[in-house]
């Protein structure tokens, strides 16, 4: 075995570098690139800033961040199914599917049910209280979706003066034939959904004698209509009208990653990708995460969370830089992750990259910087690294000369201008190109 030593400051005297003391005395490379001196010797790879002398390779995250939804709070304004009149329409049944159905008038192509039970549709049971972010859910079924001019929801604050009559006060809400909720086909279940501030005021408030004008609210319900509207008679029926509560910006089912980070005057190395999370199903809620438990090793300052949506997004995001691995809130909106979260450092960084590695074992030379990367030669390839970035390459940007076992790379050079020279056991090669990245994550 042998040792690599450095020289203190310039003297004549030498130490040796922490974890080359033991090491093969003719496999090894050098080169000097960002303000380190780098160093390999078969499976050792070390980065030396003068200061400290740590791993070549940000470790990977041990574990994949742990995910728990905040609890959903749900208010139930269905009401008694067996209250419900019949305006318009005719059928009215209370199915045992706890279900409300009827058929809408042959005439007018209408159906209206109205219920006079006084409904809380505002706060929660838990006393949590109503948000304009609270998301609206009605489940409705119609017998031929082709036929579905209209719904309307109205939530009323005062009984009307009769049973189809306007009211002075409530709040309403319509969801026409083009919206996008609506599932087409015959006999099927469509989930209609909307934000509380979807809806729509009506009226001022009541005059109450020697109180003035009262504004009531979503607290003050005393009756619901449900009004379908249809191009002719269809059969109709809705169950499971709700409000889900909470302020949480997300929803739908997501997964984490994470990546340990060294910052170095400015610039960010990056881990590999940790492993995935087990996937959350979440409903206008947020998410504590918790990323790995233990202390930050030597190599890395922090960790960055990358966070995707399964239903609407096929890349991870950042969402948030973590100097500590105590857990955190995240309710970023899924919109904003993809602009970008506003603590993103580097916009280079802002989708996590799979395809990153670690720079592979038993490096023979290395070259800088060639498109602010460096190159790392084994016997049969040549690595590059992302762009200042000496901890990590790139799995999709490895070049092999010509794929025979029995060509052995020799030495890489770095050509004035934007050219490299790879010299092998059976031809010297010329790379040459613009270093960009093309969208498919390929290199030129």
């Amino acid at each position: 075995s042998g040792v690599i030593q450095k020289s203190s400051g310039g003297s004549p005297f030498f130490t040796t570098v922490s974890g080359m003391d033991s090491v093969h005395p003719t496999a090894h490379a050098y080169t000097s690139a960002m303000d380190f001196v780098l160093l390999a010797s078969g499976t050792v790879k070390k980065k030396d800033n003068g200061l400290r002398v740590l791993d070549l390779g940000v470790p990977i995250p041990s574990a994949a961040p742990t995910l728990v939804a905040s609890p959903q709070l749900t208010n139930d304004v269905s009401g008694d199914r067996n209250v419900y009149v019949l305006i318009e329409g005719t059928n009215l049944v209370v199915s045992t599917e706890d279900r409300l159905e009827w058929t809408t008038d042959v005439s007018t192509g209408r159906g209206m049910v109205q219920t006079t039970e006084r409904i809380d549709a505002g706060d929660f049971t838990d006393g949590t209280k109503w948000h304009p972010d609270d998301l609206f859910r009605i489940q409705v079924q119609v017998g031929d979706s082709s036929k579905v001019f209209n719904l309307r929801v109205e939530f009323l604050n005062n009984e009307p003066p009769d049973s189809n009559e306007p009211v002075e006060n409530y709040y309403y809400i319509d969801f026409p034939s083009d919206h996008s909720d609506w599932s087409i086909g015959t006999d099927v279940w469509s989930v209609l959904e909307a934000k509380r501030s979807d809806f729509i005021r009506v009226g001022a408030g009541f005059r109450v004698p020697r109180r003035g004008l009262i504004m009531a609210n979503w607290d003050d319900i005393i009756a619901i209509r449900i009004t379908f509207r249809t191009s002719s008679s269809s059969f109709v029926a809705f169950r499971d009208m709700k409000f889900i509560g909470g302020e949480g910006a997300l929803t739908g089912r997501y997964q984490y990653v994470a990546v340990n980070v060294q910052e170095e005057s400015g610039r960010y190395s990056l881990s590999p990708v940790s492993a995935k999370s087990e996937v959350i199903d979440v409903d206008n809620q947020h998410i504590k995460v918790d990323p790995v438990t233990e202390s930050f090793v030597v190599e890395a300052d922090e960790t960055w969370i990358y966070r995707r949506n399964l239903d609407t997004q096929s890349p991870y995001y950042f969402i948030a830089r973590r100097f500590n691995t105590g857990e955190f809130r995240d309710n970023l909106p899924d919109d904003d992750a993809v602009v970008g979260a506003p603590d993103l450092p580097d916009f280079d960084h802002h989708k996590a990259n799979f395809f990153r590695i670690h720079p592979p074992d038993n490096i023979l030379m290395m070259e800088s910087m060639y498109y602010e990367r460096i190159s790392y030669m084994t016997a049969d390839k040549l690595y590059m690294s992302e762009p200042k970035n000496v901890d990590s390459c790139d799995s999709r940007h490895v070049f092999d000369a010509s794929g025979a076992r029995s060509e052995k790379n020799l030495w890489v050079h770095k050509l004035p201008g934007t050219g490299l020279l790879l010299g092998t056991t059976n031809e010297i090669y010329e790379l040459r190109g613009t270093g960009n990245i093309f969208e498919d994550g390929s290199i030129d």
